[in-house]
């Protein structure tokens, strides 16, 4: 461990992590996993479970189907043997260019030629070989099997918040929305009216989550509509007396900053991190 970081690599299942976690901080780490094909990385979440814990989707493994184009080949070349065949052992048979129905007109001082009939049967040759080329090819890009890789957790289900909690956590929350945040983040409407403004905060739930909640004003005149509301922080049961803690970032993405907090530690994160503050 240095300055609090730590790095881990765990070796004999073919699974490597690296990730390091300080200060109470969860940082993402990254999960290879030694596929048939290659060597496949996704990211993690750290969390105090070891990462053998995490399940990696791999592809269904499915025998490659046999090279169809190579059979069509074979029959090509043996069709093409065989034309050879007859014309070495039957050398009386009509030649190409000279087959019933080809046009030659002879005359003292000129030779008019159009083999019509040996047009259509070398048309109709290479018609069928091309055709089965194309069925062949469709066939193949149809039992190709398609390989998607991708990072598949452990899917778990939601803890229910205790109803004794739930009231414990809303009005705590209430608490620090009216003596903390709403004095400091709301303030008088701007004189540049084309700017929208916080005008309320509240919370919300939904689930296991506590949202903190902005509500803006639109006052220009171009706006959708008058308001708007904004979601900032987020607290998430996450069984016995238990949260994590996340904010919403520029890209509207929630972005878990810590795990395994007590309630008022995440209040108080949320009270002196600015990242936890309406925007």
């Amino acid at each position: 461990m240095v300055g609090g970081s730590a790095g881990v690599i765990v070796h004999g299942h073919g699974v490597g992590c690296i990730g390091h976690r300080a200060n109470g901080l969860s940082y993402p780490i990254t999960l290879i996993v030694p596929g048939p094909v290659g060597w496949v990385k996704g990211a993690v979440s750290w969390d105090q479970k070891s990462c053998l814990d995490r399940s990696v989707s791999r592809p269904t493994e499915s025998p490659q189907p046999a090279n169809l184009f190579g059979g069509t080949r074979v029959i090509v070349g043996l069709v093409l043997a065989g034309i050879g065949l007859i014309w070495v052992l039957a050398p009386n048979l009509p030649r190409l260019g000279r087959l019933p129905g080809d046009i030659v007109i002879e005359r003292e001082n000129s030779r008019f030629y159009f083999p019509i009939v040996t047009c259509i049967v070398i048309s109709a040759v290479l018609s069928l070989i091309m055709w089965l080329i194309r069925e062949e090819n469709k066939a193949m890009s149809k039992k190709k099997p398609k390989q998607t890789w991708g990072w598949a957790p452990k899917k778990t289900a939601s803890p229910q918040v205790p109803d004794a909690l739930r009231v414990e956590l809303t009005t705590k929350a209430n608490e620090l929305v009216e003596s903390f945040l709403k004095p400091t983040f709301i303030t008088p409407p701007p004189e540049d009216t084309r700017w929208n403004y916080l005008t309320d905060i509240s919370i919300k739930w939904h689930g296991s989550h506590l949202y903190f909640v902005g509500t803006y004003a639109c006052p220009g005149p171009n706006a959708i509509s008058p308001s708007f509301e904004s979601r900032f922080a987020r607290i998430t049961y996450a069984g016995g007396s238990v949260f994590h803690l996340a904010y919403m970032r520029h890209t509207d993405k929630w972005e878990e900053v810590f795990q395994g907090l007590q309630l008022d530690e995440c209040l108080q994160s949320i009270r002196n991190m600015g990242i936890f503050h309406p925007a």
